[in-house]
């Protein structure tokens, strides 16, 4: 059971971007489809929260599966699937596709999350190698662009290091990539995107006014 949390914040976190391995036998290139894997419960991931004015802290995030806990509004009308979350791409266009259904597989505390991508059938040179490296294995992972919207602070802590539970999260995009992407590291972009995020903490963590 997650301790009480005594203070509030809202704070503006960016986008965290999930990195799982892809399973290239899943790809059906007659019907242009595959079938992902973009998330496992229990699954931790590093996140920067501001903590006072000038510092961050470097805590664990694991979302809840729990159906209330997921907007998925964008899930539901189908999430853009990108070429490297559209960052250095060289993709004139990097829209890959969409996914046109999703669902929670399994039982907690296991479940994942999985949906099937319909890609494009333009006439795109692009597209065609994307495609190509995917079922060759070369593209070889999934990364899930996830806006987080509210943490509460759990009693755990894995090398020193709290976790968080994200009980108010929403995917935006689903992403082909080579390798994981730090989703901090974004100093070249040129707009702000991250999302305010209520941040609750135990008073012991809760920075000085």
């Amino acid at each position: 059971m997650p301790p009480a949390a005594t203070a509030e914040r809202v704070l503006h976190l960016k986008p965290a971007r999930v990195h799982l391995a892809l399973d290239p036998k899943s790809f059906d290139e007659a019907k242009g489809e595959m079938r992902i894997l973009w998330h496992n419960e229990g699954f931790l991931f590093r996140q920067y929260v501001p903590k006072g004015e000038w510092d961050v802290e470097v805590v664990l995030v694991r979302l809840s599966f729990e159906k209330s806990a997921i907007r998925s509004t964008r899930l539901d009308g189908g999430l853009p699937i990108l070429h490297e979350h559209g960052f250095g791409s060289g993709m004139k266009n990097v829209l890959l596709g969409r996914t046109s259904g999703w669902q929670l597989e399994g039982a907690a505390p296991r479940r994942q999350a999985v949906a099937t991508v319909r890609f494009t059938k333009r006439d795109d040179s692009d597209v065609k190698g994307v495609l190509t490296d995917i079922k060759d294995g070369i593209l070889g992972g999934v990364s899930a662009g996830l806006t987080l919207h509210k943490l509460v602070p759990t009693s755990e802590a894995v090398d020193g290091i709290v976790v968080y539970e994200a009980v108010d999260w929403e995917p935006f995009e689903i992403s082909f990539v080579a390798s994981p992407r730090d989703p901090n590291a974004q100093s070249l972009s040129q707009t702000d995107d991250s999302a305010p995020c209520t941040v609750l903490r135990l008073s012991s963590d809760s920075p000085a006014p």
